[in-house]
């Protein structure tokens, strides 16, 4: 996309504002928006993190709410760290696993199905020494097909997923796992199961295959192995353990916290994305001692100082945000006033998927050639209808308490409010902390009637 061609009519508005297209790294549409993000450059960071690690291997975590651009800034870290010497795997999970139920077990041997194809793929005088997988292949293959003899196995696996003969049999088991892991099938709950049994020795040979990698690379003048795992962080929120005197356990704590050492156990560096819930977790800093890196939303208001005073609207967030759609979308063109994009940018809170959202349910809702404040009025109105769903009446008194207070408790009753998008994190320039319900949420009456009346 070196010639960047603006959109100039609704019709390409509404193609160029797609709110889910990750920018891949050097791309002329990307905006660097740290200065209204609390003046942090995420990919520096993490990347600093790693280059200056010279012993053991870092498992550094990066949230923020979804939609708020985590994919974008992992396709820039990749391309760094790739600059640095480093190979870097990058896999998603959204794409890879079942975002309603993921053990730790999915998550080490999609690493390693995934170093074995990209390996393959992208450095190709790298050799995969099939004797480190061999034993971890052959027990998933009996239990897949449940077949004992290694010729049998290969004929069912290739037959039952479609899997080409020439493909090595480890691949094969894994690519048989990963069939039954995204149906969610009952039968890779009792594979779990077993491999738990298994986990140490599963963990070594895993860790035996890596090591090797690692060994070549480095004789190839690698740096190194980076895993980075997207899509993570969309993780299905589900309560799994409730009752009196119980500690509440939900799908979120499981992976993350109660199974933290099988995560971070592979002899390599691993960024995860995770869900900005986990910051109310108060045992994430014991398991995970790096602090997250946190992706903010865009500051288009600041906070007040002292007392419960409404916020200002910050301008240079805004101009900010607007050049995100104005990198896409020829403004002068596409909308009847510049005002109209700057109300959108506001109502989305700086929150960048939405905000794209916003301007194409505009274009949706235009009745004319360009977009005027009726269409942009929809927009809002529809969004906000949206938000309307996932406030339930227990919510209500919790989003009235951050509000007045510009804070998200750390406290796991609050856990599902940044998840949902209900309420909004932010750091000033000076670093500062901050949250506020979704502009899209206070507009509702039920918001307002009880904030209004407190």
């Amino acid at each position: 996309m070196n010639n960047l061609k603006l959109a100039v009519s609704i019709p390409e508005a509404f193609a160029a504002a797609a709110p889910d297209e990750a920018l891949p790294s050097g791309d002329p549409r990307y905006v660097e928006l740290r200065s209204c993000r609390g003046g942090e450059n995420i990919v520096e960071d993490l990347a600093r993190q790693i280059t200056w690690t010279t012993e053991g291997y870092l498992k550094l975590l990066l949230t923020g709410h979804r939609g708020c651009g985590k994919t974008t800034e992992l396709y820039r870290l990749k391309s760094v760290l790739e600059d640095e010497g480093y190979f870097v795997l990058y896999w998603n999970a959204e794409l890879e696993l079942n975002l309603m139920d993921v053990a730790w077990i999915d998550v080490i041997l999609t690493h390693v199905r995934q170093l074995a194809e990209q390996i393959h793929k992208n450095a190709p005088d790298i050799k995969i020494n099939e004797k480190f997988l061999d034993s971890i292949a052959d027990w998933l293959a009996k239990e897949i097909v449940q077949k004992v003899e290694r010729k049998e196995m290969e004929a069912e696996l290739e037959s039952k997923f479609e899997i080409g003969a020439n493909i090595p049999f480890f691949l094969k088991a894994l690519l048989g796992l990963k069939a039954y892991i995204r149906g969610g099938t009952e039968e890779v709950r009792e594979i779990r199961r077993e491999l738990e049994r298994r986990a140490i020795t599963l963990l070594n040979d895993v860790n035996m295959f890596i090591d090797d990698l690692q060994r070549q690379l480095r004789e190839k003048r690698y740096k190194g192995l980076v895993i980075l795992v997207d899509g993570l962080e969309k993780l299905i929120l589900r309560p799994l353990v409730e009752g009196e005197g119980e500690r509440n356990i939900t799908s979120h704590n499981l992976l993350f916290i109660e199974q933290s050492e099988f995560l971070k156990s592979p002899s390599c560096h691993i960024v995860y994305t995770v869900p900005i819930s986990l910051l109310a977790e108060e045992n994430i800093a014991q398991v995970f001692p790096d602090d997250p890196v946190v992706i903010p939303m865009v500051e288009v208001y600041n906070k007040q100082q002292g007392g419960n005073h409404p916020l200002k609207e910050n301008q240079p967030g805004i101009d900010l945000l607007c050049e995100v759609v104005s990198r896409r979308i020829d403004v002068d063109k596409v909308f009847k006033d510049e005002y109209i994009l700057k109300k959108l940018g506001v109502e989305s809170g700086g929150h960048i998927r939405d905000f794209l959202r916003l301007v194409r349910y505009a274009c949706r809702y235009s009745k004319e050639e360009v977009i005027d404040e009726t269409a942009a009025n929809r927009a809002v109105s529809a969004l906000s209808t949206e938000y309307d769903y996932l406030v339930k009446d227990a919510d209500i008194e919790k989003l009235v308490k951050v509000e007045k207070e510009k804070r998200l408790p750390s406290d796991m009753d609050y856990a599902h409010l940044p998840y949902h998008l209900l309420v909004l994190e932010y750091r000033s320039s000076e670093g500062e902390k901050w949250a506020s319900v979704n502009p899209l949420v206070k507009r509702l009456s039920k918001f307002k009637e009880a904030y209004y009346g407190n």
